[in-house]
């Protein structure tokens, strides 16, 4: 079904550099022209049980799927004179204005779909779409100015925040089609998304079952050892069973020291520099200093993903968002980053708004304690164990982020014209989750380049 795409028949210049030519018959004109005037959404107060109505966040937003995520959004108190005119109806347009990051900048666009009446925060403007406009057709034009990077040049930076201005994005000139091609287009994107997103899903799932797959294998190896054969003991800690025998057991601070992080801010980190720095969750850029040199192990402390494990090395700089560990002489630090991830130490983390995993609290867990000897064993024989199950999931990775950057192409060339899809989508079935062996076929080829 893709192979049948050509390009236009005729095209003429846009007189915009970025876009370059547009098919003959459609317009350039500013996207200010495609809806009614923003309008700023409002966070309201509390829950009052009076004035209580659903506000969409931007933790609301589905980025993948380009709409607003089905679970209930967070309900906030707001009076009639102030929700009236903010309130959401079903086909509108939700404008990230505040948020982001250098790897994700704010100003990304989705629908809203739902008919539960709701408004927006005070990080999101509303934009209703104008008469001879799909909204879903729109969505799909602002997710490709957004992988373009055209809303980059509208953000004002903050500190630790972007703002975008709407105003002036709203300006940028942008390839409108005719309203019947707009429903092709549509119909056409919504087709192949449909089935992207369950290849997506499918991959997902298997990443999922090999992550737990690697996690059995770690947790059997690191707390009852490789020799089926052996005689074990209660190890009357919480979270262990039986262990061998022959292991001590102990607590995580008499064989590691632990503390947290040192402060950083986002002004002293850049894309360059000799210095990594690392949060609980992975490289976060460069600085010119270090608060660490050699092998540690970094557990993720604060957010969705605290209690991550991390193995690094070198001088480094370990920001507040991480526990830092440094191995006694009688333990091997491989080891104990094989133990500190059969332990799911998020389970240990206090309830807040934010959850967060408390140093104190680390360093009392009760362990298991093989000899040296048998920690660089198990580590070793691990290693050999998933290093098939790492590779599979590696695999699985790549094939998502290729079908994601296949999808992301995909649309901009759709809706900026490069690509004619009109006589396609006329063949399509109405329901888009129909199955398409052609369709199919091509993706996992995408997937697979």
């Amino acid at each position: 079904m893709i192979d049948g795409l050509r390009p236009y028949p005729a095209y003429r210049d846009s007189g915009v550099e970025w876009l370059g030519g547009v098919p003959e018959g459609w317009e350039v004109r500013r996207l200010k022209y495609t809806s009614e005037p923003l309008v700023n959404g409002v966070w309201g107060g509390d829950p009052d049980g009076v004035n209580d109505i659903a506000c969409v966040r931007v933790a609301d937003f589905d980025r993948e799927r380009l709409v607003v995520k089905k679970s209930v959004p967070t309900m906030r108190a707001v009076n009639s004179m102030e929700r009236d005119r903010r309130l959401l109806k079903r086909g509108d347009l939700l404008l990230e204005k505040s948020g982001g990051g250098e790897q994700q900048p704010v100003g990304v666009v989705v629908e809203y779909t739902s008919n539960v009446p709701a408004i927006s925060s005070n990080f999101v403007a509303r934009m209703r779409p104008r008469s001879g406009f799909i909204g879903r057709y729109l969505t799909y034009l602002h997710c490709a100015l957004y992988s373009k990077r055209i809303n980059v040049r509208s953000v004002k930076q903050t500190t630790g925040i972007q703002n975008l201005d709407g105003d002036r994005y709203l300006v940028e000139r942008v390839p409108l089609a005719t309203i019947s091609e707009q429903g092709l287009i549509t119909r056409f994107l919504d087709h192949v998304d449909s089935r992207i997103q369950q290849f997506i899903a499918t991959k997902e799932r298997l990443v999922k079952l090999l992550e737990e797959e690697k996690r059995a294998i770690i947790h059997s190896a690191t707390t009852r050892g490789l020799d089926p054969d052996v005689v074990f003991k209660p190890s009357g800690i919480n979270w262990l069973d039986d262990v061998p025998e022959h292991w001590d057991l102990s607590r995580l601070k008499n064989i590691a020291w632990l503390k947290a992080g040192e402060a950083i801010t986002a002004g002293s980190i850049n894309e360059n520099g000799e210095i990594p720095v690392y949060g609980g969750n992975g490289l976060r850029g460069y600085t010119s200093g270090f608060t660490h040199e050699g092998d540690r192990i970094l557990i993720g402390r604060q957010g969705a993903l605290c209690g991550n494990v991390h193995l690094v090395g070198g001088r480094f700089w370990a920001s507040e968002h991480a526990i830092v560990l440094e191995a006694g002489n009688q333990c091997d630090i491989r080891w104990i980053s094989l133990l500190l991830t059969a332990m799911n130490l998020n389970q240990y983390s206090e309830a807040a708004a934010q959850p967060g995993l408390s140093t104190d609290r680390i360093k009392n867990l009760g362990i298991p304690v093989p000899p040296l000897a048998e920690q660089r064993r198990i580590v070793e024989v691990v290693d050999k164990t998933t290093a098939g199950v790492d590779g599979a999931g590696e695999l699985a990775s790549r094939h998502i982020s290729l079908l994601r950057e296949y999808r992301t192409r995909l649309i901009s060339d759709v809706v900026t014209g490069k690509l004619d899809v009109r006589e396609v989508a006329e063949q399509l079935p109405d329901d888009p989750d129909t199955d398409d062996p052609a369709l199919d076929e091509r993706l996992e080829e995408a997937a697979a380049a």
